[in-house]
């Protein structure tokens, strides 16, 4: 295209109150230099300060960003957050949905989004969120781009539908109508997330399609040498690694239970590794104290944030991820997959979609530290296995996730679109 008039107008818009793994997809549209040379685009986003610090760690080009900066639900849901007392948090929680503060902001950035979405006339409107309904501020948008004849809408849910088993989500049954009647088409990370909702709303497959995340390459900073030292780590220790929120969803709990059966049944193996867990989040502390209860806490390096992710990649010989509950596809698993590591991970949601149980690593269930410290004992005691199993990933990650295809269907997506006034 000659010149930016002709460019295709797109609109990202997300609404989180931190800067999460879902979000993370954004950054790889807004580094494509294929979309910024085809397409028009501007970034909306709920403000917070949580979000926007995230937002500029991981944005390194200049694109058109509009953040809502009035008062929102994210911004009450940051000053929640920062309460020390999670019983005191819940309390809050439960009382925005008794209240229905929630469907008062949705009504609220409706007209907000109208104003934005008026001044800039896009043809596409990208919408990034969590889950669904996830944040409603997402579910305005659908109202705002009707409102304002945006006939192009794709909305991208990156966790699974929840069901109507709820007081609360039986209310949103008139919102859905509306969102699935007003949608162009729907897009999961993960298959499972896609049938999941095709079988919920009655959808049809051309309504709601899978297209996997990926990741974007980011650049090493610090040296293996230089981060092993900085952490005290000997040269001789294999290295397992986790890297996500710290929050029971994740199931740390379970990957550190797991350590202390290695310790009570299998000293020897025990000493040969360290494991790392990286992240930041509720169960902090609580990870910290069963450690020691255990007596694992010696051989558990606990880092809450990291400079870059990808460093740490680089030094690991096996990546874990124990989630129980609330996943999707996750980034984490796609970043050491494209480290060309070995992995375990449960058998929940679009997890086994990434790894193929004993080719690239092993799929164990949730909540099973037993199962969870035999997985890990096979790769601590058999190096051939991991190095094949790392090599596996990378194929697999070259071949179904890699930046470049999935960046390619986005696109053929954004030029369907575009084409079919």
């Amino acid at each position: 295209m000659c010149n930016d008039e002709k460019k295709v107008k797109i609109i990202y818009y997300s609404d989180c109150y931190f800067f999460a793994g879902c979000e993370n997809m954004l950054i790889s549209f807004f580094r494509s230099n294929q979309i910024k040379s085809n397409f028009d685009i501007t970034f909306v986003y709920g403000y917070s300060k949580r979000y926007e610090e995230g937002l500029n760690d991981r944005l390194t080009n200049n694109i058109k960003i509009i953040p809502m900066k009035y008062f929102s639900i994210n911004s009450l849901y940051s000053v929640i957050n920062y309460l020390d007392n999670i019983i005191i948090q819940k309390i809050l929680r439960i009382l925005i949905r008794l209240l229905m503060i929630e469907y008062l902001f949705f009504v609220y950035d409706i007209f907000r989004l109208i104003i934005i979405f008026k001044k800039i006339k896009p043809e596409i409107l990208h919408i990034n969120n969590g889950g669904y309904p996830g944040s409603y501020s997402c579910l305005s948008a659908v109202f705002a781009a009707r409102y304002c004849r945006i006939n192009k809408v794709i909305f991208v849910i990156n966790n699974i539908i929840t069901p109507y088993n709820s007081i609360f989500r039986f209310i949103d049954k008139p919102i859905d109508w509306f969102v699935k009647n007003n949608m162009t088409i729907f897009i999961t990370g993960s298959k499972y997330a896609c049938d999941k909702l095709r079988l919920l709303w009655n959808l049809a497959d051309g309504r709601a399609i899978n297209v996997p995340n990926t990741i974007t390459p980011r650049t090493l900073i610090e040296s293996r040498e230089s981060l092993l030292k900085r952490l005290n780590i000997k040269n001789d220790k294999i290295i397992l690694c986790n890297i996500a929120l710290l929050e029971k969803r994740k199931g740390q709990k379970y990957l550190v239970e797991s350590i202390g059966i290695i310790k009570k049944d299998f000293e020897n193996d025990y000493n040969k590794f360290i494991l790392i867990i990286e992240g930041e989040g509720r169960e902090y502390c609580n990870l910290i104290n069963l450690s020691k209860i255990l007596g694992v806490n010696k051989n558990i390096i606990f880092i809450q944030k990291e400079k870059n992710i990808f460093d740490l990649m680089n030094i690991i010989d096996v990546f874990i991820l124990p989630s129980i509950e609330n996943e999707d596809f996750p980034n984490v698993i796609l970043e050491s997959m494209s480290f060309g590591k070995p992995i375990i991970g449960t058998d929940i949601a679009g997890i086994p979609e990434q790894i193929k149980n004993n080719v690239n690593g092993f799929i164990v269930k949730p909540r099973d530290p037993k199962e969870l410290s035999n997985a890990i004992l096979q790769m601590v005691n058999n190096e051939k296995m991991r190095v094949e199993m790392g090599k596996k990933s990378l194929e697999i990650y070259n071949e179904l996730f890699s930046y470049e295809k999935i960046m390619k269907k986005y696109i053929n997506i954004y030029n369907n679109l575009s084409f079919n006034k």
